[in-house]
């Protein structure tokens, strides 16, 4: 068992390692889900909110300097009827360890997955891990307006994801009643995918930086060498 005092650990790391080795059927689940995928995990739990909720977590998330928000004309074009699911992914406390940036953090957030349903959502089933949705079809244009909840013979779209997005925790705090506490053993795929690509489109973007700030370094030093040599050696 991992050290728990290890000052590394966040909060909520240590919460999983302590229910690993407290709840025998957690753990049973988890090794089943892990012998199909070693990066399996399970959502501890998920918000309902709608596409003005994500518009404003998306400008919390901007303040914090993120890599991990959305466009704003994306989420525009996303009816604002339909339901939106956040899933629970890593959380990061003030003073704890972000494993991300590399960095003790000083602001927290909560890193979340976000599920557009484009539809009315009504909780996921306790066993088969798929969701309860109430699809209708849209009338008066929405079809023009909100391209991406719906297509042009006025159906809705399929559910998808959205992304990561990591909502500051004081933001998210005013919306524990929207949230439910369940084990969700879906779409962790998709978020390890999604981190995975994050990071390192970022850490290759840091690194390229690195390389023209070492390359004009290197073009100064010659240029000046030149300059400081143009006469010649002389005798």
């Amino acid at each position: 068992m991992e050290n728990l005092l290890n000052p590394k650990l966040t909060n909520q790391e240590r919460q999983e390692l302590l229910l690993k080795s407290l709840d025998k059927e957690y753990r049973q689940k988890l090794k089943e889900h892990q012998q199909k995928d070693p990066d399996a995990f399970c959502f501890r739990s998920y918000w309902k909110v709608n596409r003005d909720d994500i518009c404003h977590f998306n400008k919390g998330a901007r303040n914090l300097e993120t890599w991990f928000d959305f466009d704003s004309d994306q989420l525009t074009s996303i009816d604002p009827t339909m339901d939106l699911v956040l899933l629970e992914g890593d959380r990061v406390e003030v003073g704890e360890w972000d494993q991300t940036y590399n960095r003790w953090s000083a602001n927290p957030y909560q890193r979340v997955l976000v599920m557009n349903t484009n539809a009315k959502f009504y909780g996921f089933r306790p066993e088969e891990q798929d969701f309860v949705l109430a699809i209708y079809i849209c009338t008066d244009g929405q079809e023009l307006m909100y391209p991406a909840s719906w297509n042009e013979d006025c159906t809705p779209k399929e559910p998808f994801y959205l992304g990561l997005l990591d909502i500051p925790l004081e933001m998210l705090e005013a919306y524990e009643k929207q949230r439910t506490y369940q084990n969700l053993w879906c779409g962790y795929e998709v978020y390890n995918e999604t981190l995975s690509t994050v990071i390192n489109g970022h850490q290759q973007a840091m690194h390229q930086r690195e390389k023209r700030k070492t390359y004009k370094k290197s073009n100064r030093d010659i240029k000046s060498f030149t300059k400081s040599f143009q006469g010649g050696f002389g005798a």
